[in-house]
């Protein structure tokens, strides 16, 4: 860097101490003063440093050559681990999926319900499961989830969920006769 580079930066910093150190108006208290000084003495740093950095004036400017170091191959990984990770998950939801059937053959609810909500987690859903959720729920005795169970089901298209609103139509009757 040129001597005139120096020198400007110099004078810069000596205004500004000049003007921020010497005026009382700013800093009435030592300690505002002080804590002023060290705040302005590491802004300038800062400045000086990002100054050494630019580009002189007789640099030139060269285009560097781009090297494609994964020839492609990066893509091709990447897609190919997306494909084997989400062929895990479809396989942990059907896994999941006859693990809650299994449970409600053997009048485990509640083990249903947290094989259904497993199966739920993997990312993928069909109407059959939450129609497995509000069988659960509904034999559990929990008829509000139930009915959430059962209506998001019939949303995808389930015609076992519209049976098992209607079972939960005449249970709600049931209990008003009574």
């Amino acid at each position: 860097m040129s001597e005139e580079y120096y020198g400007f930066t110099r004078l810069v910093i000596c205004f500004v101490l000049e003007v921020f150190g010497g005026c009382r108006i700013f800093a009435r208290k030592k300690k505002k003063r002080m804590k002023r000084m060290v705040i302005l003495t590491a802004l300038m740093g800062a400045m000086v440093m990002n100054g050494r950095a630019q580009v002189g004036a007789y640099d030139t400017y060269v285009e560097l050559p781009v090297v494609d170091l994964y020839g492609g191959m990066l893509n091709a990984n990447t897609a190919r681990m997306m494909a084997e990770l989400d062929a895990r998950k479809k396989e942990q939801f059907e896994y999941y999926q006859q693990e809650a059937q299994k449970a409600i053959g053997e009048k485990n609810w509640w083990r249903a319900i947290r094989c259904v909500n497993e199966a739920l987690q993997t990312g993928y859903e069909n109407s059959y499961v939450y129609y497995l959720k509000g069988f659960a729920f509904e034999r559990a005795g929990d008829l509000k989830n139930a009915k959430k169970a059962y209506k998001k089901a019939k949303r995808k298209g389930s015609l076992d969920a519209i049976q098992g609103l209607a079972r939960l139509r005449e249970q709600a009757q049931r209990k008003y006769d009574e």
